[in-house]
């Protein structure tokens, strides 16, 4: 979570986060962000170009915690871990919805540019988190299948978030339906990634991922800078 202000950068982040919890997104000014950070607006503009990079600052650490907690999860399955995990980051970004809708918002607008690079830079980091979420998984798969599994899951998770900020639901119960469903669905995968025409799949789909991760060019085949079906 963000810790005590003890730099400008930080006062300023803190200070955005509390109003935008109390008062909303977008009834947020720049000058009341200044006001309470107790700088003026060009002093905030020096470190914040507009309010997209102050929600973007905290989506950064809000992924750094997450990580992190990864590190805790109990030696259970795949399932188990991956619904702690959704849980847990749902739970701490749950005061941050309408400033999280305007930072993808944001994404989608932008072709190119600091939030574009900085959100790539994101989802490469966060593949490799999950990853090795099912590689330190009880029911860990074959090893030409754990890279390509991770990329699903990191996937999952993206669009469980998206799904999360449009749940207009009391307490997004849409949402934690959804997240027991993603459960439910894993545990029975699991003996379905014996099969081959299964692990192929699987294989096929997560190479197309790791292309939209990255922005890579695909060919006829589907397949990424002429990989084949598994990413490994």
């Amino acid at each position: 979570m963000i810790n005590p202000a003890n730099t400008p950068r930080e006062a300023i982040l803190s200070n955005a986060l509390a109003l935008f919890s109390k008062k909303g997104y977008k009834d947020t000014t720049i000058g009341d962000i200044a006001e309470a950070a107790g700088c003026t607006p060009n002093q905030l503009y020096h470190h914040f170009a507009h309010k997209e990079l102050i929600v973007l600052a905290y989506y950064e650490q809000l992924m750094d915690d997450m990580r992190q907690q990864m590190t805790e999860l109990p030696f259970d399955t795949i399932a188990v871990r991956l619904n702690t995990i959704m849980r847990t980051y749902l739970q701490n970004a749950s005061d941050q919805r309408s400033a999280m809708a305007a930072l993808f918002a944001a994404s989608l607008q932008e072709e190119e540019g600091e939030i574009t690079e900085r959100l790539a830079t994101l989802r490469t980091a966060m593949i490799a988190d999950f990853q090795t979420l099912v590689r330190e998984a009880v029911d860990c798969p074959r090893e030409n299948l754990i890279d390509s599994l991770g990329a699903l899951l990191a996937t999952t998770h993206i669009l469980v978030t998206l799904f999360w900020l449009y749940d207009r639901t009391p307490g997004q119960q849409t949402t934690d339906k959804l997240i027991s469903y993603i459960d439910d669905g894993l545990g029975l995968l699991r003996p379905l990634m014996l099969m081959p025409l299964v692990n192929k799949a699987i294989n096929r789909i997560a190479t197309l991922l790791l292309a939209f991760f990255t922005n890579q060019a695909i060919d006829s085949n589907g397949e990424s800078n002429g990989q084949s079906d598994s990413l490994i």
